[in-house]
């Protein structure tokens, strides 16, 4: 009996993990400030990803394929080899691994205006 309360206990604290939701990932513009590189991108519906810069504004950057859950492969316009990236929800920002050794946060884009 002991245990049972004890597993239950153990469940009940675990946090559940979140699933991806694309739909609250793709479409919108995301920031990355990342050893001093500032940016925002879009992982666009047409399989295009954006790219916005103060300096050179917003530019076409490369072409994904989605896999579940959460793994974008994307071909990118300046590299060779299609990167695999991992995207997990982070509270209201986004944890993405796979891009070289780096672990890139992004949260909401502030860098472009309405």
């Amino acid at each position: 009996m002991n245990l049972i309360v004890l597993l239950a206990t153990l469940f009940a604290c675990t946090p559940e993990e979140e699933l991806f939701d694309r739909n609250s990932f793709e479409n919108e513009w995301w920031e990355i400030d990342t050893f001093g590189y500032n940016a925002c991108f879009l992982v666009h519906s047409s399989h295009g990803i954006f790219i916005y810069e103060e300096e050179y504004g917003v530019y076409p950057a490369g072409y994904w394929e989605y896999e579940e859950p959460g793994i974008y492969h994307v071909e990118s316009e300046s590299i060779d080899d299609i990167e695999s990236l991992e995207v997990k929800k982070k509270k209201d920002c986004w944890k993405i691994s796979g891009y070289s050794i780096l672990k890139i946060e992004a949260c909401a884009c502030t860098l472009i205006s309405d």
